[in-house]
């Protein structure tokens, strides 16, 4: 597992954002070679550095081809 941080902008908070990812790019980039079969992905929100608290809301997440 590899975490690959999306967004850290203190700035965003309380805002909707959208996001875009090459997941095959991403898999390449952290594990250093061509995936085979990517068999889940997570989607998280964490205050690890933080301590905070926090809540996180998430709209339509899909998945298409290349």
């Amino acid at each position: 597992m590899k975490k690959i941080v999306v967004d850290a902008d203190p700035n965003s908070v309380g805002k909707w954002k959208s996001f875009s990812r090459d997941i095959y790019a991403d898999y390449k980039r952290a594990f250093g070679e061509e995936p085979t079969r990517i068999s889940g992905i997570a989607i998280m929100v964490d205050t690890d550095n933080t301590g905070e608290t926090t809540s996180a809301r998430f709209g339509d997440i899909t998945l298409g081809s290349r």
